[in-house]
């Protein structure tokens, strides 16, 4: 299908960007070291510091993953629209911009092309609000499916993500504006994610984890990235040597902007050491004076102060030449550059929004995934015919409290004031969408109903009469809802369910994968009524991200249209009827139960995370370990069907031919797997192994079987055509520790990609457990060979690794394999991991299995300056046990009042350790004054209150100072 996208990018090519670099040091080698250090601190929350005897502008930062989200800088509140409690997880107001889908949605386009037209219009609204930098995509690969925060990010599988991101950046910098990538990286939870410690081999962070990131800079060349809050390996990742030293700048040769999360910083004096170019948002002016006095004192090479300055200054450069190149012009706006964020974006006309939402809306209908149309265990009409599409003129009866209030995107700093919604009873009633007719609306049930337990029980937290009450007013609901199936203008009933507000949020993971059970009870009783009416159920699920669908089997279709944004009830009413097609396929695997995800201590409650099993996350768990699940990655059904046939392997690639063998026009997704040696696909070999959709993986311990590159083709009915996926860098490498397990930063083991392509089972089908077709790459495994690949981390990788490496490539018994290694290593780690005690944040989650097993209770942790203040609840002080339970209290009654959402500024800070103060408080509080508030956790209330007053008077004076200074050489 012929979509009009124009082939834009943002990259600078290397030439131009050597010669940026250079421009830039010069100039920034002729400034003060004062003022080369305020370029790496934000000035304000959103802001960055102009130093105009280097000609560099300031710059506008705001969130964007699936819309600008910039805070106004007054109070006023018209015409928000943010699809759920407004502004529950925001500090301010933000102005009106389009609503996208969020990137577990986006991402199941598997269009990369899509994500780029989404990433220009993102940035026209950008300019048009004098934005700068926009900071998304999110682009973590999902470690579990509880992570509150996985709306926000695309997929379980790095080559997904990677490519769906690089489509993202390449759209949202061909209009002058910087794209910034985030949280690099292994950001896997939640919970004390501001000083949890991300425990992981290095070939599972390397393989898994940053594949995405590697993808998105080799190929798109984002302008900026941003860093997580967590430690990797125990080193914070915004000073992180070997991920921003190593990694990102040596191998992947990143040449641009590295800004920590907000507040995210530790040591500013380590992170321009280590590559960390800006902290964000306001660290005041003690990081300049701490960044000036490290040059002088000999701590700081200067030309590494100059470089991290150099850094900042081409990205914003690089973000203002649009400004008189007229890039904005082009995407239909002005430039916009310098407009008052408490105005509206007068430069978009109400065409230029109206396009924006259509544009959001036909995202939405690409994306939607068709999980079940008339499978044959369906109980309701059991008609030949699928149920959906619906004909024209199906008298509809409309259940759920979302189909009236809908819920279209994630809580936190992602939400957006979005220009334009409706719901779906909206649209149904007013007929401006498909050929469906509303008979009758019931509301199911309330929103924000009891979430159910692992164990099938709801959560009760009320009192009994409350609970009475509760369970008395579902009944009713329930009752209306499925006295609609008997009346005899229904047709058919659509049933709008899924996950609240309060169950997927930034700041909290999710404690169980079921869906409130108030729904699950509707869906249960609606199936039934249905069924003695002979009348089709219809589920549009809403969710960012997988549930448990105890009654799915008794559902005669499910449509999941996710956080679909602000068109997505149009978009799901086209797609009821069939005025579009269903195209998505899943970017996530939906288990079956929730022991049978693999990482069952969840989320670590300790400092530390250990990444315990390895690769086999996601799909890569359950088909190695050969274990069902309710829908497999890659999965989803069309209103026609598709056949593969005629596949062609040879050096470059793979071409199948696909052809739509239904009656309605379709898109097929072919998706090419390459399975591990030794998997039982790769012995079965050929035509034989079409037996093997699910196996042990590789005698390494390597998944069965990986992604490694898909294609997206619309075709009309009995059309035809040839479909190429070319191997590339990424299609059969494998990280190769060279001593054993790679762990901390700067002594990371040296390592190397082993590239092994010779003689490769390869899988095309239309999911990752579909073994449609198989061929084998040219050569054999006796004449493949170690090809060590650009990115070595170390030079210094001494022969005795190499021959060790070389025994693995020729298969040899006796070689010491990375996974085994990574495997012990890991186990290790698990054992050695302490558990924090619960306190009202951790209250939130779901209990470990080891948690709940009546175990000993775990010692206190000790408190230092990055303990979080829910920690002080096990404080030796009265006084930071009653600070702790002021903000433990403070966080439930945000959430109460709240409706029960999450408050993500009450849980930042419950969860935010004293350090974070440094670079949070706009310079009123320094590292040293941090350092004493650590010390009345740690039992010294009087002397750490005395220290913390003291630094911050002796802070102020030197700000004043610093400020002056700054200010007679025209820096603000």
């Amino acid at each position: 299908m012929d979509d009009g996208t124009e082939k834009v990018t943002g990259a600078v090519d290397a030439g131009t960007a050597d010669a940026e670099a250079r421009d830039a040091e010069a100039r920034l080698a002729r400034v003060s070291a004062i003022e080369r250090a305020a370029l790496l601190g934000g000035a304000g929350k959103w802001t960055t510091h102009a130093v105009p005897n280097a000609q560099v502008p300031a710059m506008t930062l705001a969130d964007g993953p699936h819309g600008v989200r910039l805070e106004r800088m007054d109070a006023e509140t018209d015409g928000d629209d943010s699809g759920g409690a407004a502004h529950a997880n925001d500090t301010r107001p933000s102005l009106p911009a389009t609503c996208f889908p969020t990137a577990s949605v986006v991402a199941c386009s598997w269009d990369p092309r899509l994500a780029t037209l989404m990433g220009q219009t993102i940035a026209a609204e950008a300019r048009a609000q004098g934005v700068h930098v926009l900071l998304g995509p999110g682009m973590n690969v999902k470690r579990s499916p509880r992570c509150g925060r996985n709306f926000e990010y695309y997929s379980e599988d790095p080559q997904l993500a990677g490519r769906m991101a690089a489509g993202f950046v390449d759209g949202v910098q061909s209009r002058g504006v910087a794209a910034c990538p985030k949280h690099f990286a292994a950001n896997g939870q939640e919970l004390r994610r501001q000083s949890s410690d991300s425990v992981v081999d290095e070939r599972t962070l390397r393989e898994l984890y940053l594949t995405a990131f590697e993808i998105a800079v080799r190929e798109a060349h984002p302008w900026a990235i941003m860093t997580s809050y967590n430690r990797i390996n125990g080193t914070y990742a915004f000073e992180n040597r070997h991920l921003l030293r190593d990694v990102l700048r040596g191998e992947w040769s990143f040449d641009g902007m590295v800004v920590s999360d907000w507040g995210g910083s530790n040591d500013a004096v380590a992170a321009a050491a280590a590559g960390g170019s800006l902290e964000m948002p306001c660290p005041g002016l003690a990081s300049v004076r701490e960044l000036a006095a490290a040059v002088r004192d000999g701590r700081l090479d200067e030309a590494e102060l100059t470089a991290r300055a150099a850094e900042v200054a081409r990205c914003a450069e690089r973000t203002h030449a649009g400004d008189a190149a007229g890039t904005g012009e082009a995407a239909g706006v002005g430039d916009g550059a310098g407009e008052s964020p408490t105005d509206a974006p007068a430069a978009l006309s109400a065409d230029d929004l109206a396009m924006h939402h259509r544009l959001a809306m036909r995202v939405a209908e690409e994306s939607a995934v068709l999980l079940r149309n008339g499978d044959p265990r369906s109980v309701g009409a059991q008609a030949a015919q699928p149920p959906l599409p619906f004909a024209h003129g199906t008298r509809v009866a409309l259940v759920g409290e979302m189909a009236a209030r809908p819920r279209f995107q994630g809580g936190g700093s992602s939400r957006v004031n979005a220009t334009r919604v409706e719901s779906l009873r909206d649209v149904l009633e007013q007929a401006s969408e498909g050929a469906l007719a509303l008979a009758a609306y019931a509301q199911g049930y309330r929103a924000g109903g009891a979430v159910a337990g692992s164990d099938g029980t709801a959560d009760a937290k009320n009192t009994d009469t409350e609970n009475a009450d509760v369970k008395n007013t579902d009944a009713a609901l329930i009752r209306e809802a499925c006295a609609l199936a008997d009346r005899p203008d229904v047709d058919a009933i659509v049933a709008c369910v899924g996950l609240d507000d309060r169950s997927e949020a930034e700041g909290v993971d999710r404690a169980t994968l079921a869906m409130p059970q108030p729904q699950n009870d509707l869906m249960a009783a609606l199936a039934d009524a249905a069924h003695r009416a002979g009348k089709p159920l219809v589920a549009v699920l809403t969710a960012g991200s997988p549930v448990l669908l105890p009654w799915a089997d008794a559902c005669d279709a499910i449509l999941y249209v996710g956080l679909g944004g602000q068109a997505v009830a149009a978009a799901t009413a086209r797609l009821l009827c069939g005025l579009a097609s269903p195209s998505g396929r899943l970017a996530e695997t939906w288990p079956l139960a929730e022991e049978d995800v693999p990482v069952p201590d969840y989320p670590a409650r300790g400092e530390r995370a250990v990444y315990a099993e390895g690769m086999l996350t996601g799909y890569r768990h359950y088909v190695t370990a050969g274990v069902p699940v309710r829908f497999p990655f890659g999965f989803g059904l069309t209103y026609t069907r598709f056949a593969l046939s005629d596949l062609a392997v040879d050096a470059t690639g793979v071409q199948v031919t696909v052809t739509n063998v239904g009656d309605r026009a379709g898109a097929a997704v072919p998706q090419l797997y390459v399975a591990a040696r030794g998997s039982d696909a790769d012995v079965a070999g050929g035509d034989d192994a079409a037996g093997a959709g699910a196996g042990s993986g590789a005698a390494d311990g390597s998944p069965a079987r990986e992604l490694r590159g898909f294609a997206k083709v619309w075709l009309a009915p009995g059309e035809s055509t040839r479909v190429s996926i070319a191997f590339d860098r990424y299609t059969f490498r494998r990280w190769v520790p060279a001593k054993g397990v790679g762990g901390g930063t700067d002594n990371v083991a040296a390592g190397m990609w082993r590239d092994d392509a010779m003689g490769r089972t390869v899988i095309v089908g239309e999911d990752c457990t579909d073994v449609r077709l198989t061929g084998v790459t040219p050569g054999s495994e006796a004449s493949r060979a170690l090809r060590v690949l650009e990115g070595t981390t170390r030079l210094d990788v001494d022969l005795r690794a190499l021959a060790n490496a070389a025994r693995i490539a020729a298969g040899s018994s006796d070689a010491e394999t990375p996974s085994r290694a990574g495997a012990e290593a890991s186990q290790t780690e698990a054992s050695q991991t302490e558990t924090s005690p619960t306190s009202y944040a951790d209250a939130s989650h779901a209990e470990s299995p080891s948690a709940a097993s009546g175990s000993a209770s775990p010692a206190p942790p000790t408190l230092t300056v990055n303990s979080p203040f829910s920690d002080w609840a096990h404080s030796p002080s009265r006084v930071a046990r009653w600070w702790a339970r002021r903000l433990e209290r403070q966080a439930r009654e945000a959430q109460e009042r709240n409706g029960g959402v999450p408050d993500l500024d009450a849980l930042f800070k419950l969860n935010m350790p004293p350090r974070a103060l440094a670079k949070l408080s706009d310079g009123a509080v320094d590292p040293a004054a941090a350092a004493s508030l650590a010390r009345i956790g740690q039992g010294h209330a009087v002397r750490g209150a005395i220290g913390f007053a003291w630094h911050v008077l002796c802070n102020r004076i030197a700000n004043a100072r610093i400020r002056r200074a700054l200010r007679r050489l025209g820096v603000d």
